[in-house]
């Protein structure tokens, strides 16, 4: 399971599990570039620490590093 992701710039994301790098993601931002303030309809990206749950789906279990609930 992925503890973190990390946006490390406006093109790369990092998938951390225990302090060590589990993946590398080219990413892409809003075209309000990355924001703390974000707000609704800006076109910015979140900037910040969220909390990652697992991936609900109706199907079999897809080829993912996160947790998978199927409903």
């Amino acid at each position: 399971m992925v503890s973190k992701i990390i946006l490390k710039s406006e093109n790369e994301m990092h998938l951390v599990e225990e302090e060590a790098l589990v993946r590398k993601i080219k990413v892409v931002v809003g075209k309000g570039r990355i924001r703390y303030d974000k707000r609704e309809g800006d076109g910015a990206t979140p900037a910040g620490a969220f909390a990652v749950g697992p991936v609900f789906g109706r199907g079999e279990k897809p080829k993912l590093l996160m947790d998978y609930l199927q409903i």
